[in-house]
């Protein structure tokens, strides 16, 4: 593990691309929200990036064309191609509540959550990813017909690299415990943490009755400065 001084400049990646039922589940409203939330509570130097099949919506951000048939999660498929910059990936729904400058230690080549209801699996909520090529496979060995046999992209990314003898894949609740947690299994309850990960339904938007997820989504620099 590198100390915080010695960390590089990071950029923020996010995918927003249609559903495979053509809907789009999120949208430049959840991108640019996160934006600003990481621009609030992370104080290093990074960049934004949007992996988006309609680089014409108004994102505030850099943005690069996603091929079509990458549907849904299956764009974070394309984290893995090799890269010249460190990259953290965050899922739009997530939720900033305080400083995530954590985010910045460099722990391994790869950093990836341990799934929140099976701890031998991983979730792809919040990705960790060192400059270079480590990974690549997921990405070199990934063809359409991959999605017919895996429920989704983690179950993907793990069976191709969970016996890698290559690099150093290390888990977010490992490396910053309590830091990260799950909505869900919070039973909504606000965490002590700075992040939490709304995976599958209710997404944020349909829980702002709820006053800390209604201020941290929609007041984020009130938040900070309480």
């Amino acid at each position: 593990m590198h100390e915080l001084s010695e960390i590089i400049p990071i950029k923020f990646v996010y995918v927003d691309v249609l559903a495979s039922d053509g809907s789009r589940p999120y949208g430049p409203f959840y991108v640019n929200n996160l934006i600003h939330a990481v621009d609030i509570f992370y104080s290093l130097p990074h960049s934004h990036l949007c992996l988006t099949d309609a680089p014409d919506l108004s994102y505030e951000c850099s943005t690069e064309l996603v091929p079509g048939w990458y549907k849904g999660w299956w764009a974070k498929i394309l984290l893995f191609r090799p890269r010249q910059f460190r990259l953290v990936f965050l899922d739009l729904d997530t939720l900033i509540l305080d400083n995530i400058n954590f985010l910045s230690t460099d722990f391994g080549d790869m950093v990836i959550l341990q799934d929140f209801y099976y701890p031998t699996r991983w979730g792809s909520a919040i990705i960790s990813l060192r400059e270079g090529d480590f990974g690549h496979s997921v990405y070199d060995h990934f063809s359409p017909s991959i999605m017919q046999f895996f429920r989704g992209d983690q179950d993907w990314i793990f069976h191709t690299l969970s016996e890698s003898l290559v690099g150093d894949i290390v888990l977010w609740q490992n490396c910053v415990p309590g830091k990260i947690s799950s909505y869900k299994l919070g039973g909504g309850k606000k965490p002590s943490g700075a992040i939490v990960c709304f995976h599958g339904k209710p997404k944020i938007h349909d829980v702002l009755n709820i006053e800390w997820v209604r201020q941290a989504w929609q007041y984020p620099t009130l938040v900070a400065g309480a």
